[in-house]
């Protein structure tokens, strides 16, 4: 017999077997089947490998000889240590990830970061936080990758409210006559604080050290780190904000800075 011949003839003798295999299961309950049906699906492979590669003449000698070569390669599979869970996992997580990132996307699409809610009302960051912290009950906030964002909904909505408000207010009368204020009291000069140094190389900072940095009032900035834009930890019951953390605002503001056409 040909090579062509003997690889013929141990398909033909793997497929009957297999033909065999899926007789006898379909005589089983349902339970039986799902639990067999593993070992059909890794069979009816080896008979497509079987079909796209050739064996040597004394390789399919070998396996003619054996009574039942499918089920005898079907065990030394099972009996042989494979990589079939960590690509099952690795495409587990490989999918979780593209579904997150699809996610975050449609999410972004139906919420405003603080920076786009400022150039929308055509106001300073600082003033959004201001306006955030008196309005806090109108606003809507999720978070998308580890930022707090607005919901267009809740941001409309308080956009509508406020056009309402200034509708509904009535316009006040100018007065006609012209009275003359009287001349307020001098006050002392208020007594100039030293400048506080603040070095660049510290880990973290205080409140006020990082309202420093940043050129912000220490109000605005205990308001940011309560809002979640700005990340905060506490030692010793003292709020101290990360080096990185400043940076990173310092950067993203000046960006902003350029996008406006300020200096």
């Amino acid at each position: 017999m040909t090579d062509a011949e003997l690889n013929t003839a141990l398909y033909e003798k793997m497929f009957a077997e297999q033909e065999q295999f899926k007789d006898w299961l379909l005589t089983q309950p349902p339970e039986k089947i799902l639990d067999r049906s593993y070992e059909y699906n890794v069979r009816e492979d080896f008979l497509l490998a079987l079909e796209q590669d050739d064996l040597t003449r004394g390789q399919i000698a070998a396996l003619l000889a054996t009574p039942t070569p499918l089920d005898d390669l079907f065990h030394t599979y099972e009996a042989t240590e494979t990589h079939h869970m960590e690509e099952v996992w690795s495409c587990l997580e490989s999918l979780a990830e593209y579904r997150k990132a699809e996610q975050a996307v449609q999410e972004e699409r139906l919420n405003i970061s603080m920076p786009e809610m400022a150039r929308m009302l055509g106001v300073t960051r600082e003033k959004v936080y201001t306006i955030i912290y008196n309005d806090k009950n109108a606003f809507e906030f999720v978070i998308v990758a580890d930022r707090k964002r607005i919901t267009k909904k809740s941001f409309q909505a308080w956009l509508h409210s406020r056009e309402e408000k200034k509708r509904s207010q009535p316009v006040e009368p100018q007065p006609t006559e012209t009275v003359k204020a009287e001349s307020a009291p001098k006050e002392a000069p208020p007594v100039k604080e030293k400048p506080v140094e603040v070095r660049l190389d510290k880990p973290s900072y205080p409140v006020k050290e990082a309202a420093i940095l940043l050129e912000l009032p220490q109000k605005v900035v205990y308001r940011m780190v309560q809002s979640g834009d700005l990340k905060a930890l506490t030692i010793n019951r003292q709020i101290r904000i990360r080096r990185e953390e400043i940076f990173h605002w310092l950067y993203d503001r000046k960006g902003q800075s350029k996008l406006r056409g300020e200096n």
